[in-house]
């Protein structure tokens, strides 16, 4: 006998609500995309649903689907708020259309290919891009390491201070403890922003080493 069961999204959400919806195939992400771009979902336009679910079973204790839906619309004007955010996604929707008119057959080749190759090649040389831009940034010459460095967590020294670039969820973690333990080095951290892949860096301890070229 099989050990477990395993249900579909919409099979669970017809057993959940008595309801079932169909969209034409590939455009759940599409729409999903429109909702969350446009706002339509935020507090601002629908509410925020955590504090108004939990008010709801506070006074519905043994309330099922169609409850809950009577009381979103009747008690925080539902309806209304619903309307809004779909205006919001499908004016949304009709710019994504537009652009998606307009791309052609090279510029999807484009984009594979930086997703194949420069976004791979950028994630292992993250801290060579670093370290070219410290080079810009300080009086001091700033060198990479070689192959065997002093310690592992030492990426560069600038003039003899010496420098470990760490992503900064390491130094959250605790992941950068050896290089923070030791006062000679200078930590460099680095976030990269998941939107479009820029670069924010923290030099603050390197600052208090060097001097910046003014």
């Amino acid at each position: 006998m099989d050990s477990t069961i395993q249900i579909s999204a919409e099979e669970r959400k017809e057993l959940q609500t008595g309801k079932s919806m169909e969209v034409p195939k590939y455009s759940s992400s599409v729409l999903t995309d429109s909702i969350r771009w446009s706002g339509a979902n935020s507090f601002d336009v629908i509410g925020n649903l955590n504090d108004i679910y939990d008010e709801f079973e506070e006074k519905h204790s043994d309330a099922d689907y169609q409850d809950w839906e009577r009381f979103y619309v009747e008690q925080y004007n539902g309806d209304e708020r619903l309307e809004e955010g779909t205006e919001r996604a499908y004016q949304m929707l009709q710019n994504i259309r537009d652009a998606i008119a307009d791309i052609e057959h090279n510029q999807v080749h484009e984009f594979l290919e930086e997703l194949v190759l420069y976004q791979t090649y950028r994630g292992q040389n993250i801290r060579s891009l670093i370290i070219e831009l410290l080079n810009e940034k300080y009086i001091a010459d700033v060198k990479a390491v070689d192959n065997e460095p002093v310690e592992a967590f030492v990426h560069a020294f600038a003039d003899d201070v010496p420098v470990s670039i760490q992503p900064e969820s390491a130094g959250m973690s605790g992941k950068s403890a050896p290089a923070k333990e030791d006062p000679e080095v200078a930590v460099v951290y680095y976030r990269e922003n998941s939107a479009d892949s820029g670069l924010r860096i923290n030099i603050e301890e390197l600052n208090r080493a060097l001097s910046p070229i003014t």
